[in-house]
Parts: C-alpha cells; sequence; structure tokens
C-alpha cells in the first residue's frame, strides 16, 4: 500500500521506520534499487518504509491486503490520527 500522510512521514524516525536516501527520486529504478537494499540488508523493523524522496509517501506490505491496510493503520493511531482524519 502506497499512501500519503504527512503525520507519519515527519515521524518516520521517531517510529523506527525505515528510511530511504532523500536523494533517490520517486518513481525511479533507483527507488526500486534502494527498496531491495534495505530489504536484502536487514535495515527494516517493519514492513514500512517511509520514501525519504518523495515527500508524505509511505510504503507498506503484508501477507494480505487486510494486514498491511491493518499495520497502516496501527501507524495513523500511533502518530494520534483519529478514524475521522485518517
Amino acid at each position: 500500500i502506497h499512501v500519503h500522510s504527512p503525520e507519519i512521514w515527519l515521524q518516520a524516525e521517531s517510529l523506527g521506520l525505515a528510511v530511504t536516501n532523500p536523494a533517490v527520486a520517486y518513481g525511479t529504478t533507483e527507488m526500486a534499487d534502494e527498496f531491495a537494499h534495505m530489504i536484502r540488508c536487514g535495515r527494516l523493523t517493519s514492513n514500512v518504509i517511509s520514501m525519504g524522496g518523495h515527500e508524505d509517501g509511505i510504503v507498506c506490505w503484508g501477507e494480505t491486503l487486510d494486514k498491511a491496510g491493518e499495520l497502516m493503520l496501527q501507524l495513523a493511531r500511533q502518530v494520534g490520527m483519529t478514524a475521522s482524519n485518517i
């Protein structure tokens, strides 16, 4: 799942999320390489990556779409978002 969430993106490091290099542009093969490198090198603490070079960009994944969605909702709650502003 790819969402735009300034609330999560701005707090990515304090949430312990992996953050891509801000110099790597969104939508490029370099971004795909950055994701692959982060996954291979074990730099992830969860199935979530904040896109440092794509303002507000957050990507998460799971075994199912429902599990990925629940992960995103958990992050939203952690940053103080409520059901009315998610």
